[in-house]
This record gives C-alpha cells, structure tokens and sequence, in this order.
C-alpha cells in the first residue's frame, strides 16, 4: 500500500496539490484525489510500470 501511496502522491504534487499521509478505500480518484483524465492516465502508466500489470486487462 505505501507504494500506490508513492504513486498516487507523486502524480499530485506534480500537479501541485499536497501529498496524502495516507489512501483509505472509499476515496474517489476525482473527487477527493483531485485527479483528472491526464492525471488518471498518469497513475495507470505508472501503476503499470511499477507493479507490472495490465490495469484494463
């Protein structure tokens, strides 16, 4: 969990948003995240990447 949370933080203060000291499962990628679709995009890619799977398989 601590490396989707790098994840995830990494593309907010990318976007200049603050990062998050912790994920709970009913945070919403828009909503409370502040995600976007490139935003969202970004967190697949990178998600692929790290964890080395398909996310729409």
């Amino acid at each position: 969990m601590q490396e989707l949370l790098h994840i995830v933080n990494t593309v907010r203060t990318n976007k200049g948003l603050p990062a998050l000291a912790a994920l709970q499962p009913e945070m919403r990628l828009r909503e409370d995240l502040g995600f976007d679709s490139l935003d969202l995009a970004e967190l697949t890619a990178r998600i692929d990447e790290r964890f080395h799977v398909d996310v729409f398989a």
